[in-house]
């Protein structure tokens, strides 16, 4: 250990007193260099309780069957849901038009019991269209926090009940004036487009 040597900071006697010297503290600690585990989670259970959300459709083959079927249902619903509000028709493709890709996205989400819920969405890759060709304006309706915060709030002075449900095929309500042509849907393969 290193042990300096420090003078008396009294200066009419530093002539007739020796420095003293000091011991430095070494950590006796076992756990030295290793960082303490956070919220008592640790890798192993992490590992175990984690659900997985795919990027695309094709990490969805490579899942285990089980996981496969869960997603596989959840954009069916989806799917279901567009050809219920008549979204889209299939075509053959033209002739000089722009065709704009489309991805699942996927989402785990929970019930008002705790139970996992599995979500897809079917979205247009909007980084393919052209301002004033594909669209005119962008619309994203949605909430602030200060509004929601806001609403809480009154609901909680009021004694009101506040609830949480999720909207299944949002968007929909919106007819589009343009023609836009989209690739084919993955996972949903039509002969006849």
């Amino acid at each position: 250990p290193l042990t300096p040597k420090l003078e008396s900071s009294d200066s009419s006697d530093s002539s007739k007193e020796e420095p003293t010297e000091v011991q430095v503290r070494v950590s006796q600690r076992s756990t030295k260099g290793i960082p303490p585990l956070r919220l008592g989670i640790d890798d192993e259970s992490y590992l175990c309780c984690h659900v997985y959300e795919p990027e695309n459709y094709f990490e969805i083959l490579n899942l285990p069957p089980r996981e496969q079927a869960a997603w596989k249902k959840a954009m069916q619903q989806e799917y279901n849901s567009l050809v219920e509000h008549r979204v889209f028709e299939p075509v053959k493709q033209p002739q000089g038009e722009k065709i704009l890709s489309c991805r699942w996205v996927y989402k785990i989400k929970y019930n008002e019991d705790g139970t996992l819920k599995h979500k897809a969405r079917l979205v247009c890759r909007g980084f393919d269209q052209l301002k004033n060709v594909h669209y005119d304006q962008i619309f994203a309706p949605t909430a602030k926090d200060e509004t929601v915060k806001l609403a809480l709030a009154v609901a909680g002075i009021k004694g009101l009940k506040a609830f949480h449900f999720d909207v299944d095929t949002a968007y929909l309500n919106a007819p589009l004036k343009e023609v836009l042509y989209m690739h084919q849907i993955p996972g949903f393969p039509l002969s006849n487009a």
